[in-house]
């Protein structure tokens, strides 16, 4: 069963003398933490019962977020132990509660899954497009590469590549902007989850 609690994490310490108030999840006696965008001094936390003593106005609002996001995460940690009963996994709960969606490893992999995310919402003619212009570049080199192996370099042989088969400049500039695409999608991607 998976356990969560509020806790000022006093191993950690800000410049302005305050801890980090965490929510910390257990499982099978491990731990993760997940921040709650608030601090506190530990004269303002009450260690026995874990909760911050609402000392005065600015307090009390602070506790009334902490207990309507604990509320939030306890759903959500019911809604996990009903889809995933056998979980053993404490990084995996966490992922799940941070919203952090497992990205595909491979340049290939993520864009396959955009192919058929578009399918599924029916916008067919761009899964051609990406389709096409992925088939294309498959042709002149192998795309089963994470997306930092993307340097200028590898860039620049891919073009030359595809200019040397005498491939237009039109169908090039199409393959080069759909690639860009998958880069940018995956950036976007990760900086969303970064600040969930």
């Amino acid at each position: 069963m998976i356990h969560l609690k509020q806790t000022c994490d006093a191993r950690r310490k800000r410049k302005d003398g305050t801890h980090p108030i965490v929510f910390r999840i257990t499982l099978n006696g491990s731990t993760r933490d997940i921040s709650s965008g608030f601090s506190c001094t530990k004269s303002n936390w009450n260690y026995q019962d874990n909760f911050l003593k609402a000392t005065n106005k600015q307090q009390e609002v602070i506790c009334n977020r902490l207990e309507e996001k604990e509320l939030h995460l306890i759903k959500k940690i019911r809604t996990f132990e009903s889809q995933h009963p056998d979980c053993s996994n404490i990084q995996e709960v966490r992922d799940y509660l941070k919203n952090i969606r497992e990205i595909p490893v491979t340049v290939l992999e993520f864009w396959n899954k955009e192919i058929i995310r578009l399918n599924k919402s029916r916008h067919y003619g761009n899964a051609r497009n990406y389709s096409s212009a992925l088939n294309g570049i498959l042709l002149k080199t192998s795309l089963n590469i994470p997306f930092e192996k993307i340097t200028y370099k590898w860039l620049v042989d891919l073009e030359t590549k595809l200019n040397e088969d005498g491939l237009k400049p039109n169908s090039i500039s199409t393959y080069m902007r759909k690639l860009k695409s998958m880069y940018n999608k995956v950036e976007l991607q990760l900086k969303t989850e970064q600040k969930s």
